[in-house]
């Protein structure tokens, strides 16, 4: 498992690093309140996003992350990571939908439609979220293999879940321990869910959840991408 970002990736990703590094700098962590609420929300790059110019898009850059460590210090987002090739997570701790999509609206690279946005209610049924709290340079930065599920059809993906419910859940509890940082369900899986795995490839990831029920009936299809976040942030 690497601890540090590859030397050899763009420098504009590197430089996105250094900006999380930043902004959520660990020395202890306090547990999640078990009555937040979460939102997850996928920031996908936006293929077809106006060219700008370098100046620019450094400007958003820095608006971005100020508006991050805003909404962190405010309790508003508790974990936020760039993936490998593009785009990022947030996880959003509101009281509603609209309140989550409210908080994103105040980021700069939104506002200029640099992303398209998915939001889902988010409930996270393994591992746990911590509140990373400021007092010495003590961090690391890691890297986990994101497993997505997501559904062919919700109509479908609901029905699955209602009728075997605990189908999913049955199936994470078999994985090794050491494996599994943190897994959760999006609107209670209409919207699919999420593994987290501390394995070294996306192709380790896809071997290790290819007998999942559903992926074998065909109700959710299957996308892996690497996660760099701080290691503190899911505190099994």
């Amino acid at each position: 498992m690497k601890t540090h970002p590859p030397f050899n990736q763009p420098s504009r990703y590197k430089t996105a690093i250094c900006w999380f590094l930043l902004i959520i700098i660990p020395g202890s962590f306090l547990l999640a309140g078990e009555q937040e609420k979460y939102y997850f929300v996928f920031l996908n790059t936006k293929p077809d996003r106006l060219e700008i110019s370098e100046a620019a898009q450094q400007e958003l850059q820095k608006g971005h992350f100020a508006n991050m460590e805003r909404l962190y210090k405010a309790r508003k987002m508790i974990a936020a990571g760039p993936l490998v090739g593009g785009g990022g997570i947030f996880i959003l701790v509101a009281n509603s939908l609209t309140e989550a999509r409210d908080s994103l609206q105040t980021d700069p690279a939104i506002q200029a439609n640099r992303f398209n946005l998915e939001v889902f209610p988010f409930s996270l049924d393994n591992g746990r979220l911590c509140w990373l709290e400021s007092g010495n340079d003590d961090y690391q930065m890691v890297n986990y293999q994101m497993v997505r599920f997501s559904p062919a059809n919700r109509e479908d993906s609901e029905t699955a879940m209602q009728k075997n419910s605990g189908a999913h859940q049955a199936f994470i509890d078999v994985l090794p321990d050491s494996a599994v940082i943190a897994g959760g369900l999006f609107s209670k899986g209409r919207d699919g869910g999420l593994l987290l795995l501390n394995v070294d490839s996306a192709e380790a990831a896809e071997k290790m959840v290819d007998a999942h029920p559903h992926l074998a009936e065909k109700k959710w299809a299957l996308n892996v991408r690497t996660l760099w976040v701080a290691k503190e942030t899911f505190c099994n």
